[in-house]
């Protein structure tokens, strides 16, 4: 729901015909699944990302324990460490396979909405009258039809907009990660 309401109000901004918007609207509102899947592995990418830093410190807890009675440093529980260290190879292979799965399903994303757009615009000119279609070459028309959708839906969609959600969905979450650990660090972290 937040996907679509942010491309429908970037829609409303940039002046896109009323046809667009609802080309758009109602592919979003028809395929539900496709940005839900989109979502899901999104945070499933995000999530195994962040489990790094936190197999990282789980790592160096576990490592190096100092001694408190004379102040030397001894190594702690090495099963212990192999374990965080296979969880954290396992979370980097899980996050890239989820964030290519993730980058497969917004490409498809994005060319559906350039072929609901595409369509829409081929239906406009087949409804439209005969002399205003022959003002216009059959290959410029075309070649305006392609440019426009792809710049629409592959480029600006996928490209651009559900990328642009994900690094500041990432980026929130990287923060909440930064507080949990350390909050003066992460509050340092952000005036700089």
């Amino acid at each position: 729901i937040f996907l679509f309401l942010v491309i429908y109000g970037i829609i409303l901004k940039r002046g896109i015909s009323m046809n667009t918007k609802s080309a758009i609207k109602n592919y979003l509102s028809n395929n539900v699944s496709s940005i839900s899947s989109v979502v899901i592995f999104s945070v499933l990418s995000i999530a195994f990302k962040l489990l790094n830093p936190i197999c990282m410190k789980l790592i160096m807890d576990y490592s190096i324990v100092p001694d408190t009675t004379d102040g030397t440093i001894k190594f702690g529980n090495p099963k212990m460490v192999v374990l965080f260290t296979v969880l954290m190879g396992a979370s980097t292979v899980l996050s890239l396979v989820f964030d290519s799965i993730r980058s497969t399903k917004t490409v498809s994303f994005g060319n559906d909405i350039t072929s609901e757009l595409r369509s829409l615009a081929y239906q406009t000119i087949m409804k439209s009258e005969l002399y205003e279609v022959n003002k216009i070459s059959n290959d410029e028309l075309s070649n305006t039809i392609i440019n426009s959708t792809t710049i629409l839906g592959d480029s600006y969609i996928s490209g651009k907009l559900i990328k642009i959600l994900y690094n500041a969905l990432y980026l929130v979450s990287l923060l909440i990660v930064m507080f949990v650990f350390n909050s003066s660090f992460a509050f340092i972290t952000l005036l700089c």
